[in-house]
């Protein structure tokens, strides 16, 4: 994993944490995004709809 990589998350987290704490997505809004992010970026990541696979 590249230093920006971690360093991202760690603002993200952070700022989650700042803002009351992370909200966890059901399935179907993590399908939903997957669907969001193949259509404006072509089906870039296609490890699923979490890009992780």
């Amino acid at each position: 994993m590249r230093m920006e990589t971690v360093e991202h998350f760690a603002r993200i987290s952070l700022v989650t944490q700042l803002l009351g704490g992370p909200n966890l997505l059901s399935r179907e809004e993590v399908e939903k995004l997957g669907e969001a992010r193949a259509r404006y970026f072509g089906g870039i990541g296609a490890g699923g709809a979490t890009g992780f696979g």
